[in-house]
């Protein structure tokens, strides 16, 4: 079985967003790439390289597109709580 990718962006998501996609049998990943992009010679963990994805099983469709339809579906009806959670971290 394959892996399904949906849901890229760019910055990094909380445990909220984790907790939601665990929900419906996806996981987050937040990723940094391994080069600086924003110009201040970061070894590591640029914040300008910082992107986030989701994860599944790759059962085709319909299932693929449901699943990202429920995942992202359910992180837009908690983007207040997702809001507060970046402010706190």
């Amino acid at each position: 079985m394959n892996t399904y990718f949906f849901g890229l962006g760019s910055g990094h998501l909380g445990k909220l967003a984790a907790r939601i996609a665990k929900r419906h049998g996806a996981v987050l990943v937040n990723y940094y790439d391994p080069y600086c992009r924003c110009g201040r010679g970061c070894a590591r963990h640029c914040p300008a390289t910082a992107r986030h994805w989701f994860a599944g099983p790759n059962r085709g469709e319909p299932y693929d597109s449901e699943l990202a339809r429920r995942v992202l579906g359910d992180l837009d009806a908690a983007a207040d709580l997702l809001a507060v959670e970046d402010e706190q971290n």
